[in-house]
């Protein structure tokens, strides 16, 4: 059984190399002898492991390699046909056989490649699949490196050409290809362009029978435009051309046309779109009118009645689209229609705006997208001012006055006051110096009336709104006061038993109010309301303690003398 065995592999060897000697008859192939150092290798194509001095062929690999050199140097001569395989002896005694080293002397050529593209670099390209033409000078590893995408795709691990159609993406393309063997790289790179989808135009303004000012826009995609021309007039056509269009889906270019020449009349017109490839689409002919004048306001009225504002406004335009407002004290100012016709010229419209101060601007739009606009500032309030309080509402005045009132748009807030003999004056309030709380604002106004002293007075309050609205109350008489109470003596005994203090306060004053005191800032208590030979005489218990205690004297205009002083209880 071993003896068949070892008979058939006999005759497989025989009969494999009378076919290589066959081959290379017929083929006229040519061999020779390559130099391998340790773990270099030549490709091995038979079916069956071969291990002879410092060469071992392994079916599972393909591959002949070099081994057991102790010197760096060494190297294993091996005959090679001209694919590279290992061709056991065929190098010997073979008429014109020449080692595989140019100079003979055991070095290998160096490695070339030849990439025939089908294309030229920096071309545009309509297809996306070529086929390539590769080969090199020797067996070694083929690869496509995309520059783009950073990716490295191999060819042909072990090969010394490579003949196959490759398809490529769209848009542009930067390719690498490199072939290596060992240490040795060749690189041979290119970059092009392709494009094969025509552009697509969706839609163009302005539309059919519409109103051309000028601007004309066109809408398409194309991932690599060109240039794009409008052609317009009639007739003779003329054109424009942009090449800085964006590219991609869904996108526009917008084209500024001078067309005064063509005022009100008719002319057609269409786009053309050139991608980078050459592939061309047109649009169709539109006819549109032409219309380069804007509108004109030649007048704006208005009355206002309190929150409404009627306006009237005269606007000279053959083809108007609509007259409008927008109004800055909006949180968000948007356009907002007032008529879409006029009557005799004039558009007339009632609206109603929110209390306070407007900058309206007032538009026209014609047919043709021109628009004209002019200013116009207003005040509206829908709220008359309401005066609450004013004091004093009789007997003294000491030349301290105070108004409350109810208004959201205060302008103006005077105060008159006087006499015939001595005259009327008024006083201008700073609205800044008062507050608002709760919806109320409330003013201290102080005014100089010494010079009114012990005479008689009346006053009033004025208020205005920012639409003019006024209020006034009603007027006051008061006699003048100027001048304070005076505490000509005080004096205090105890505390007693009981931690009562009796207080003595002599008071010189004609108009006298009362006697009050405070014990540690708290609210004033009535000592005296009466005098009894001009002296307040009476007696206060206090809780054990330290006690800072004012006195206090007010005369019914409101003025005033005190004294302090500090009790240990």
């Amino acid at each position: 059984m071993a003896k068949s065995k070892n008979k058939k592999q006999v005759l497989f060897i025989v009969a494999l190399l009378l076919t290589l000697s066959f081959v290379s008859f017929v083929m006229a192939e040519s061999y020779c002898l390559k130099c391998l150092a340790n773990n270099k290798y030549v490709l091995w194509g038979g079916n069956y492991n071969v291990k002879t001095e410092h060469l071992n062929c392994a079916y599972s690999t393909g591959k002949c390699t070099a081994y057991g050199y102790t010197d760096p140097a060494g190297c294993r001569q091996v005959c090679v046909d001209s694919l590279g395989y290992y061709a056991f002896n065929h190098c010997d005694g073979v008429v014109g056989i020449g080692s595989c080293e140019s100079s003979g002397n055991n070095t290998e050529p160096a490695l070339s490649l030849t990439a025939n593209f089908p294309f030229a670099d920096g071309g545009v390209f309509t297809k996306q699949t070529f086929f390539m033409d590769i080969t090199t000078s020797k067996i070694c590893s083929i690869s496509l490196v995309d520059n783009l995408k950073g990716t490295e795709r191999n060819l042909c691990p072990n090969c010394a050409s490579y003949q196959k159609s490759m398809t490529f993406d769209q848009g542009a393309n930067d390719i690498t290809i490199r072939a290596v063997e060992g240490l040795e790289v060749k690189e041979k790179r290119i970059k092009f362009f392709i494009d094969n989808r025509a552009p697509m135009i969706i839609s163009t303004l302005p539309v059919e029978r519409s109103f051309a000012s000028g601007i004309f826009n066109v809408s398409y995609s194309e991932a690599n435009p060109k240039k794009i021309t409008l052609f317009y007039g009639t007739g003779s056509y003329l054109n424009k051309t942009s090449t800085s269009c964006p590219a991609g889906d869904k996108q526009s270019c917008l084209f500024n046309i001078d067309l005064k020449s063509f005022d009100g009349k008719s002319i057609n017109y269409w786009f053309e779109i050139l991608d980078v490839a050459g592939n061309r689409i047109t649009s169709k002919s539109t006819q549109v009118y032409v219309d380069t004048s804007s509108p004109l306001i030649e007048n704006i009225t208005y009355t206002i009645d309190r929150g409404n504002v009627n306006f009237k406004i005269k606007v000279k335009e053959a083809y108007l689209k609509s007259v409008g407002y927008s109004d800055s004290f909006d949180l968000k100012p948007t356009d907002k229609i007032l008529c879409s016709q006029l009557v005799n010229n004039i558009c007339d419209k009632k609206i109603t705006l929110k209390d306070g101060e407007h900058n309206i601007t007032i538009f026209v739009i014609d047919s043709a997208g021109h628009r004209t606009e002019k200013q116009v500032k207003l005040t509206t309030d829908s709220i008359a001012p309401k005066i609450t309080l004013s004091t004093p509402t009789s007997g003294y005045a000491n030349g301290i006055f105070n108004i409350q009132f109810i208004e959201a748009n205060p302008k103006l807030l005077e105060m008159k006051y006087g006499n015939l003999v001595t005259g009327m004056r008024t006083k201008q309030v700073d609205l800044k110096t008062c507050y608002t709380d709760k919806g109320k604002t409330s003013c201290t106004v102080s005014v100089p009336i010494i010079d009114y002293n012990n005479q008689d007075i009346s006053y009033y309050f004025s208020l205005t709104d920012i639409v003019n609205s006024k209020v006034e109350t009603r007027p006051t008489k008061l006699k003048v006061d100027t001048t304070a109470p005076k505490i000509t003596n005080f004096v205090y005994s105890g505390p007693d038993k009981y931690k009562a203090v009796t207080f003595n306060v002599t008071v010189d004053e004609k108009n006298f109010n009362k006697v009050v005191y405070y014990d540690n800032d708290l609210a004033a208590k009535t000592l005296c309301s009466s005098l009894k030979n001009n002296v307040c005489s009476q007696k206060v218990i206090f809780r054990a303690g330290t006690h800072q205690v004012k006195v206090e004297v007010s005369d019914r205009a409101g003025n005033v003398d005190s004294k302090t002083l500090t009790l240990n209880i």
